[in-house]
Order: C-alpha cells, then structure tokens, then sequence
C-alpha cells in the first residue's frame, strides 16, 4: 500500500536526518530541534496516517505534513548545516508532501 511505503521511507528518512544531525557540528541546534519535532510528529500521528478513517488520515498527514515544512524551511535557512544533512531533511519532507498531494509516491521506481 502506498501509505505504508511513504511513511517507511518518512521514517527512514528522518532516522537519517537525526543521525546526519549528530555527525554535522555546524548545523544548528534550532535545525536539530525542528527535525526532532518533526520526528515527534511522526511519532504522534504514524498510526492514524496508516489507519482506516480516511478524515483522520488526512487530518494527520496534513499535521505532520506541517512539521515537514517547518523542518524543510529549517534546513535550507541553515548556512551551516552539510549538504548531506540538508538534503535528507528535504526528502523527508517530500515523501509526506508529494504522497499528500497527489497521493503517489515520491519516487515509485525506488
């Protein structure tokens, strides 16, 4: 099922961010503290994402599709943040956005 595998690849993504995170010294703790709260968001509403009330659903990928973006706007406003950190970030976020827009996956040939 296609939310199974978006949110699979959200949370993979987001273990990547994290650990990126604590490689990356010049990337700033208000970026760590977004990503984490992404992750929390995560957390909070993987189950209803993947649960059978479809306006839950959706009311929950639109909360989590809203830490996404606080957590893209994050990293790209970062100067320090490496390039690889900044990029994992950003395809978390893709995965929640692309798959709540059109309701397909960011990249179905991966």
């Amino acid at each position: 099922m296609i939310r199974d595998r978006v949110m699979t690849e959200v949370e993979q993504g987001l273990g990547a961010a994290l650990a990126a995170l604590d490689e990356d010294r010049a990337a700033s703790p208000v970026l760590r503290a977004v990503v984490e709260e992404f992750q929390r968001k995560f957390d909070k509403t993987h189950t209803a994402v993947l649960g059978p009330d479809e306006l839950l659903a959706r009311e929950a990928l639109i909360e989590l599709e809203q830490a996404a973006d606080s957590a893209r706007y994050a990293a790209l406003a970062d100067p320090g943040a490496a390039v690889r950190t900044r990029d994992l970030i950003v395809d978390a976020h893709d995965w929640v956005c692309t798959y709540k827009v059109t309701g397909q996956l960011l990249r179905p040939d991966v």
